[in-house]
């Protein structure tokens, strides 16, 4: 959520893009605060809420305290996944080992909740799929923000992922996740902001918001020769699959 707008100014950009609603991701202590407040409150569109660690501040904060809040949400219908959860090497290679040990600690909390898994993975591909085999079949797993190559998109759709793209597959100079984006499957593919990062093509420079979500999926319809609205269809209906809602 782009923090800085109103509700007011959030819920209009929604309904002009049609958008229905957005996962609101919180990935650390004050997040999580903010994002179960902002979930309790009344809106004319539909919100839920990730519990989880990113892993570039994972030797920074006490993992048990997310996992306690997740067991202690974990009839909360509006908590939707663990996550965002996974490793980082492109700012942390010197924490790779507390990474790695608290990912696992959230991917076991994933099966005894019994949610699904949110991945952030940036210069880890390898060390990723090793420990993403350990729930592949047993929750569904959706590797956030994707921003590898075609190689590394058959490899996670091989074990079954989502895969979710950013306003990053816009920007002139991501060819190969474009390349990526053209060979994955439609029954696998979401489309997502990162707000307030990453926005996309034409908006590139300001603050990102949920309902810009809208640009990047305009996109990937161009890109992949598709009905922009067919392609809406399939990527809303496969994020209510991957959340249960």
């Amino acid at each position: 959520l782009q923090k800085e707008k109103t509700i007011e100014e959030i819920t209009e950009s929604l309904k002009e893009n049609a958008v229905e609603g957005f996962i609101q991701i919180a990935a650390d202590p004050e997040a999580i605060d903010f994002a179960q407040k902002f979930v309790s409150q009344n809106h004319d569109f539909e919100v839920h809420y990730t519990i989880g660690m990113h892993p570039g501040e994972a030797h920074e904060i006490d993992p048990m305290v997310g996992v306690t809040r997740a067991r202690e949400a974990s009839k909360d219908p509006r908590f939707v996944a663990i996550g965002e959860i996974g490793l980082d090497y492109f700012y942390g290679k010197e924490t790779k080992q507390v990474q790695n040990e608290v990912f696992e600690q959230y991917i076991d909390l994933a099966l005894e909740l019994n949610k699904p898994i949110c991945i952030h993975t940036r210069d880890a591909h390898e060390d990723t799929m090793m420990l993403l085999k350990k729930a592949s079949d047993k929750v569904d797993i959706l590797i956030h923000c994707f921003t590898g190559n075609k190689e590394q998109v058959k490899d996670y759709l091989n074990v079954g992922c989502f895969i979710s793209f950013s306003g990053i597959v816009t920007f002139k100079n991501a060819r190969e996740l474009q390349e990526a984006a053209l060979i994955c499957d439609r029954e696998r593919m979401l489309v997502e902001t990162d707000a307030p990062f990453l926005t996309p093509v034409p908006y590139r420079g300001r603050a990102n918001h949920p309902a810009m979500v809208r640009h990047t999926l305009n996109f990937l319809a161009e890109l992949r020769d598709e009905n922009a609205d067919s392609l809406a269809d399939v990527t809303m209906q496969n994020t209510r699959k991957f959340y249960g809602i």
